[in-house]
This record gives C-alpha cells, sequence and structure tokens, in this order.
C-alpha cells in the first residue's frame, strides 16, 4: 500500500490564467508546503493549462477534463483525493494564502481530536493584490446559527481555507449537491458536522 501524502492542495480551476500564477505562488511560499499540489483543469479554454505545466517553482499534477463538468462537480473530483492523504486543502484558483497558512491549518487540526476541519477568515484584495477593507461579519439568523453551533460542536472548527484532517471525510454522506449551489459551504459543514 502507498504511503498517505500528508499535505494535498487541490486547486479546482476554469479558465483561471489571470489569477493562477499567484495562487500558486503563494503555495510555493508556505512555511508548510503542501506534498502535492493538483490542478483539476475544468476544461479551460485559456491558457490555464499552459501556465500549470510550465511553473517552475512548485511540482503541480494537471487534471483535465474534456468538456466542462462545472463548479460543483469539479470540487466533487477534489474530495476525491481526501483518501490519499492525511489533510487535505481545497483552495479556488483566484485565492492566495499568507505564508504561515498550511502551518497554522495543520497544527491546529494536529491538536483538535478528530474529524477536524479547519479554515480561516478572508482578507479582501483587489486585482493588483491590494488588500480591501472586509465586511463585517453578520450574524446568522437564529436558527442557523443553531445549526451551525451544533455542527461547530461535533467538527471543532479552527478559525475559513479550507483544509481537513482525513477522518473528517468519511463522515461526509456523498458529494455537495448541485441544488445547494448558493449555501453549498454551509450545507457541506452542516453535513460534515452530522457525521
Amino acid at each position: 500500500m502507498n504511503e498517505l501524502s500528508r499535505i494535498i492542495s487541490v486547486i479546482p480551476v476554469y479558465n483561471g490564467e489571470r489569477f493562477l500564477t499567484a495562487t500558486l505562488d503563494s503555495l510555493a511560499a508556505q512555511t508548510l508546503k503542501p506534498d502535492r499540489v493538483i490542478v483539476l483543469d475544468d476544461a479551460s479554454t485559456d491558457d490555464t493549462a499552459q501556465l500549470v505545466e510550465a511553473y517552475q517553482p512548485l511540482k503541480c499534477e494537471l487534471v483535465r477534463s474534456k468538456q466542462n463538468q462545472g463548479l460543483f462537480n469539479n470540487f466533487n473530483r477534489a474530495l476525491g483525493y481526501a483518501t490519499e492523504c492525511v489533510f487535505l486543502h481545497y483552495i479556488c484558483a483566484d485565492d492566495v494564502l499568507l505564508p504561515d497558512f498550511m502551518q497554522r491549518m495543520c497544527d491546529a487540526l494536529t491538536e483538535a481530536p478528530a474529524p477536524s476541519f479547519s479554515y480561516c477568515l478572508p482578507e479582501f484584495i483587489d486585482k493588483d493584490g491590494n488588500l480591501l477593507e472586509s465586511p463585517s461579519v453578520k450574524s446568522a439568523p437564529p436558527r442557523h446559527g443553531q445549526r451551525v453551533a451544533r455542527a461547530a460542536q461535533r467538527v471543532r472548527f479552527t478559525n475559513a481555507g479550507r483544509c481537513a484532517h482525513q477522518d473528517a471525510w468519511p463522515s461526509v454522506p456523498g458529494t455537495v449537491p448541485h441544488r445547494h449551489a448558493p449555501r453549498s459551504g454551509l450545507h457541506f459543514l452542516l453535513r460534515l458536522g452530522q457525521g
């Protein structure tokens, strides 16, 4: 049996050449680097694939779809790598990470009882990487807040990047259904908390 990778970062992307280099650069600059970086190219029509193949600072695996499958199918494909690693990290192709992100997330997950899921609060930047004022966090209506609180008690959240310990994935039945697109993140976390 093959040994598990410690950290796999998966980047689902469609026509992401404009921002993907910054995303990859932020992974390459991590104080704790992922063992594997997998770019799931959803049949991009721009130069996304060529960018990934030519990227030098970090070895990337490119997995190309012949036909566009859509965001949620690509996300579900990303979840398929959870059985190959201790920590699965999911990052959008237009996100960037601070250099200590991976170290802090893995430390938090290592200290938390499994199954565990970590996330960090976002900072917003413009297309040139300049920090924007982040909107204030609004509290959820009580009934949604209670569901999230119950999920948080079962899953053990650390502070929003998406990284999970391998033991968290078997507790999520199935994948993220398309009908939940507007609230897919919350839906996913609630299902994880029910596991």
